[in-house]
């Protein structure tokens, strides 16, 4: 009897050690989202307070997605090669390196540099987080698990535009990077603590599962990442295109766009565990199909409230099209993980984040740049940017037709 009770409560002290591993992995997963968000919201007060363009202030939202896309692929290989948790370890450490600087930081130039560090820490812990879900947790549980993930990320990025909104309008913009400190030290003693060592893979794995490679070897995950690539840059199109169209369009403050765009968020971290679970039970095939046909609707009510000027299709239509992609998200990364060999898990996680953050990326820059260029095709009324933003949801709306394209394609394969 005493060896029974020895053995259940040595499973039970292992799941305990189990769930706190993937808290830690959250918090970090939030502190990437939460740092992307909080600044989109204070971008046409940063543009004001250091007297430059929306072009130049764009850059403290690419650069940061630029160098973890860019980090990405190389920290998967690292990883896989060198050990994950030495590596994931010394990316949060850099990351806090980089939030201290943007502190510190006293012009656009420094503040642009800072967020550079910053996003190369996050490259290298967020491209490493999923492998360590698919070390200690069962194969049934994968889907809950990275829905898990998927709600951290979403808190984070729901957090971001309340936070950046109350902080820019009662304080200075330092005060936008101070909420991060203590999630940034949580996160690095909990998981230095908490996260299982694993063994560096010999050489000629890893270098079989080199990013490049994998496109050949399987067609099938060029699908899954391409459909990432354009969900991606719709969902930072809400967050950065968003601001400009509520300050010259609504004239709203900052706080009141920061309420408006916390909502979808809010949405997508209460769906996102819900969608692992209804991953694990219907298929990650159907679950991605449905996510996509959501975020079809959603993408074009948030063209027609621009047209129609009210906030309250908006707000339907956000929810619509964050929910949806917190599904996407969830379904889409079990799909791909569980499919992954030993000696590919570092870079296989590395480019589902990839193609993320490249869709960030070009939500922040391309989409930003899709709004002003198409405003300068009407006149200079009250009405331009409600059109301009319209025009450009409907051009997300045939990005969201794209990835069910490359659904299907992978489907067929």
């Amino acid at each position: 009897m005493k060896a029974e009770i020895s053995q259940a409560e040595k499973a039970e002290n292992l799941s305990m050690t189990n769930w706190f591993s993937l808290l830690g992995l959250a918090v970090a997963v939030l502190l990437s989202s939460l740092n992307i968000s909080i600044v989109n919201v204070a971008l046409p007060r940063l543009a004001s307070s250091f007297s430059v363009p929306m072009s130049e202030v764009q850059w403290l939202v690419v650069v940061y997605l630029l160098a973890m896309t860019c980090f990405m692929p190389i920290a998967g290989i690292w990883g896989d090669r060198f050990g994950r948790k030495r590596l994931f370890l010394f990316g949060i450490g850099l990351f806090f390196c980089g939030l201290i600087a943007c502190i510190v930081s006293e012009s656009l130039t420094q503040l642009i540099a800072a967020r550079l560090v910053q996003g190369i820490g996050a490259a290298i812990f967020i491209s490493l987080a999923m492998t360590f879900v698919s070390d200690f947790i069962p194969a049934t549980k994968t889907g809950t698990a990275m829905g898990i993930l998927g709600t951290t990320s979403a808190i984070g990025t729901a957090l971001g535009p309340v936070l950046g909104g109350y902080l820019i309008s009662h304080f200075d913009w330092h005060a936008l990077f101070y909420v991060s400190v203590p999630f940034c030290i949580f996160a690095l003693l909990l998981l230095a603590r908490q996260l299982p060592d694993n063994a560096p893979v010999p050489f000629k794995l890893v270098k079989s599962g080199r990013f490049l490679a994998q496109f050949s070897e399987n067609p099938a995950l060029a699908g899954s990442l391409t459909a990432n690539v354009c969900v991606s840059a719709i969902i930072m199109s809400t967050m950065v295109v968003s601001p400009f169209y509520f300050t010259d369009g609504l004239q709203l403050s900052p706080a009141q766009i920061g309420a408006i765009l916390s909502v979808g968020p809010i949405v997508s971290a209460l769906t996102g565990a819900p969608a692992g679970k209804l991953t694990d039970h219907l298929g990650s095939g159907t679950v991605v199909r449905v996510s996509l046909w959501i975020m079809l609707l959603g993408c074009l009510l948030i063209s027609a409230s621009a047209f129609w000027t009210s906030v309250p299709v908006y707000l339907f239509a956000l929810i619509l099209v964050t929910a949806g992609y917190a599904m996407f998200q969830a379904a889409n990364n079990t799909a791909v993980m569980t499919e992954v060999k030993e000696g590919q898990k570092g870079v296989t996680s590395a480019l589902l984040h990839f193609s993320r953050n490249l869709g960030l990326m070009a939500g922040a820059s391309v989409m930003g740049w899709l709004y002003l260029f198409t405003s300068t095709f009407f006149p200079a009324t009250q009405n331009q940017p409600a059109t301009a933003f319209g025009v450009t949801f409907l051009i997300s709306a045939i990005l969201v037709g794209l990835a069910q394209v490359m659904v299907s394609l992978r489907k067929g394969r």
